[in-house]
């Protein structure tokens, strides 16, 4: 996971550095009426983490491995209604699984899943508007839906069951992009979508 953030921040830099520093290229830029779409990769934030309940009881005979969290993945829709001011809406996925392991073989004896799903809307305001590079911070809220697949150790049997969807914060302190038409960005925040995000999109 770091090292995907890492390379498409690395990309993200070495295109800034190669980008022309020309007069159009500095001046301001008008993006109003501009569509995007875009997909990113997060690092899961706390509130996802906490979200996943892996303490399923205890048995004699098993023993539980560590817990793996996938990174999260996202999709986005955004509109530019000024050069400053946009409305982003979005879907995302992220999920984390633990094996239960016999004491005696070592075998797999069942496995823990759980799988959540967001919806967020943001309100993203510009305060970097150029040709090639724009800055940005966002506010909005994100709705949590998750479903549990659990292992009971005792009986050696799985249930599934859904969690009640419950609402957290969607923030991004700061982000960027780097492109004209395609671009990739960076951000840092807060929301279901991951505490750091790296992808690419599409204006159009």
């Amino acid at each position: 996971m770091k090292r995907i953030f890492i390379s498409v921040s690395t990309a993200i830099l070495a295109f800034l550095m190669a980008c022309p520093y020309s007069a159009e290229g500095k001046r301001r830029w008008d993006w109003s009426g501009f569509d995007e779409v875009k997909i990113g990769v997060g690092i899961p934030s706390l509130a996802v983490i906490s979200s996943y309940g892996m303490d399923n009881g205890f048995s004699p005979d098993t023993y539980c491995g560590n817990g793996y969290m996938l990174p999260t993945f996202s999709l986005g829709y955004e509109y530019n209604i000024k050069s400053w001011f946009s409305i982003e809406a979005g879907v995302s996925f992220a999920m984390a699984y633990r094996n239960h392991y016999d004491i005696l073989s070592d075998r797999i004896a069942g496995r823990d899943r759980n799988i959540a799903f967001g919806l967020h809307a943001d309100a993203k305001f510009y305060w970097l508007n150029r040709k090639y590079v724009r800055m940005y911070s966002s506010a909005g809220l994100s709705t949590l839906f998750a479903i549990d697949k659990s292992f009971d150790p005792y009986y050696k049997r799985d249930s599934w069951y859904a969690d009640v969807a419950y609402v957290i914060p969607s923030v991004k302190f700061i982000g960027i992009t780097a492109g004209y038409r395609i671009y990739g960005f960076a951000e840092l925040g807060l929301g279901h979508d991951g505490i750091v995000r790296a992808g690419i999109g599409y204006r159009f």
